[in-house]
């Protein structure tokens, strides 16, 4: 769940609930970054690859997602739920703009494109 829904699950259970991947994209685990924000996130992370990835439970079962991956499934649900309301089935949409944030330098910059073409 994305959105409203995972707002009002995060008091209720803040270890799944995921946030602040993007952040995580294009950066190793032993960054600085990432290092303070894991003090921080309720979600475990986890060393692989030299990458920083996601571990959470999904019912009942233990999974581990790259942040590429949580980007792509939120890409996923926006463009399910903008399909709809712009009149088009969400198969056909085939152009979703995001805002990126300007402080990403260029290595995160140049991951992030993969979040789309996971999701489509």
């Amino acid at each position: 769940m994305i959105g409203e829904a995972a707002k009002n699950q995060a008091g209720i259970n803040p270890a799944r609930t995921v946030y602040d991947a993007k952040r995580l994209i294009g950066r190793k685990n032993d960054d600085g970054e990432v290092q303070q924000d894991k003090k921080y996130l309720p979600f475990d992370l986890v060393n692989k690859y030299t990458k920083p990835y996601i571990k959470t439970e999904v019912r009942g079962e233990s999974k581990i997602y790259a942040p590429e991956e949580i980007s792509a499934m939120v890409l996923v649900k926006m463009k399910e739920i903008a399909g709809p309301t712009l009149g088009q089935k969400s198969r056909t949409l085939s152009s979703l703009s995001l805002p990126i944030s300007t402080t990403l330098n260029v290595k995160p910059l140049r991951t992030l494109v993969l979040s789309p073409a996971l999701a489509f």
